[in-house]
């Protein structure tokens, strides 16, 4: 169950994150482009739920892999 939590969220942050790049034209018609604030804190809040999504996946899918991984063994040394 936490191995499918791990891998909503990160999907979730991945979704958030996109969905804060879409609104990055916005920020620019409003007259705040490069190097205003309101833009550079759009952009670290961006990168933050990337980075942390594929954090998240990665971590998921490597838990996932392990615990397949350990039923393996287990049916081996059972047999």
């Amino acid at each position: 169950a936490s191995v499918r939590r791990a891998l909503h969220v990160g999907l979730g942050a991945l979704v958030l994150a996109i969905i804060l790049e879409m609104g990055s034209p916005l920020l620019y018609a409003l007259g705040w482009g490069n190097l205003s604030w309101p833009y550079e804190i759009e952009v670290a809040i961006e990168e933050a739920l990337e980075l942390s999504g594929w954090i998240l996946i990665a971590g998921g899918l490597i838990a996932l892999a392990l615990g397949r991984a350990s039923q393996m063994d287990a049916r081996r040394t059972d047999d």
